[in-house]
């Protein structure tokens, strides 16, 4: 069999060069959901247990010896949350693998391989962290039932400073404060489309021309309880065309949606197995009739869990553009 054209450059010397981009996955690498490496081999779904119900009255401050202590009442619930196995592989043919070996290139091939495959099944656990799988009806961070929604009229396109600026920081405000407007869980992440942040970004100060709406509500918002600012951040998954494309709303919506939460692992988390992008056991690979060998990885994460709808706020606006 002769040798393809592109082995022949190689053994002339021409370098090898690799132009994949490996991005980072903030939904599946852990950075904007707690991510643990606990997740036993074998599950297919994760049950949790619930506290929760009407939290009662109000704690009370008693005299010595006073006895009518008001008394929480607690409800126990479970919820199952799907686990998914994500693979993709690789293939060798034998001649192919010849040559690279006779150029002492295989390992460096194969290496490369491997990245690439591994960084395409973070990809797609990055969009099931997400938005879960909403064909089969597994949810994600951006599509859980139990998270309240608000339909806000705001409309980024037309907006002025100060609306922008007083969008903001209602938002903000409002997904941390309970009925009774004592802070509950102090929201550090706001999650917004790429289109929108830019506008936030844009629209500066008509009065001296050089402070963002968005610069402003970061610095009108102060810090948190924890000491660190909220994090507005740009994400492809907030803006109408992905979750109208991946079937988090109808076709022709045309609402962006900005999720508000704690980043906190007592609110949201995945479980994911101790080893990620591992290759299948050897006893199940085998070459083809045609002389290739098929290398599959795999790797196993929960859904998103929701641990605490509280933590979470989802605000539908109108499409930034």
């Amino acid at each position: 069999m002769p040798v393809s054209a592109l082995w022949q450059y190689i053994s002339e010397g021409l370098e090898i060069r690799n132009n994949y981009r490996f991005p980072q996955y903030p939904f599946e690498n852990g950075t904007l959901i707690p991510t643990t490496g606990d997740l036993p081999p074998g599950k297919d779904q994760i049950g949790a247990i619930f506290m929760g119900g009407n939290l009662g009255e109000e704690a009370i401050l008693l005299a010595p010896g006073a006895a009518d202590i008001p008394l929480t009442p607690v409800t126990l619930s479970t919820d199952n949350y799907p686990v998914v196995m994500a693979a993709k592989g690789y293939s060798v043919q034998w001649q192919e693998a010849r040559t690279q070996d006779a150029l002492q290139i295989r390992q460096l091939v194969e290496n490369r391989k491997i990245d690439i495959v591994r960084s395409e099944i973070a990809k797609r656990l990055n969009r099931f962290a997400a938005i879960g799988e909403p064909t089969l009806g597994y949810t994600g961070l951006y599509n859980n039932p139990n998270v309240s929604v608000t339909a806000s009229a705001f409309n980024p396109n037309t907006a002025t400073y100060a609306q922008w600026v007083e969008f903001l920081i209602d938002t903000i405000l409002s997904a941390g404060l309970s009925a009774d407007g004592e802070t509950v869980l102090e929201p550090d992440t706001i999650l917004l489309s790429q289109r929108m942040r830019v506008l936030a970004s844009r629209t500066m100060n008509p009065q001296n021309g050089d402070v963002s709406a968005l610069d402003a509500a970061v610095e009108q918002l102060g810090t948190s309880a924890a000491g660190s600012s909220a994090s507005f951040i740009r994400s492809p998954f907030s803006s109408s065309d992905i979750l109208e494309k991946y079937g988090v709303f109808s076709t022709a919506t045309n609402r962006d949606r900005i999720v508000i939460y704690t980043r906190d692992p007592a609110v949201i988390s995945r479980r994911i197995e101790s080893t990620v992008a591992q290759l299948v056991d050897e006893q199940f690979l085998a070459p083809t009739q045609g002389l290739t060998r098929i290398f599959p990885f795999f790797s196993c994460s929960s859904g998103t869990m929701i641990h605490d709808p509280a933590g979470i706020k989802y605000v539908d606006v109108v499409k930034a553009v």
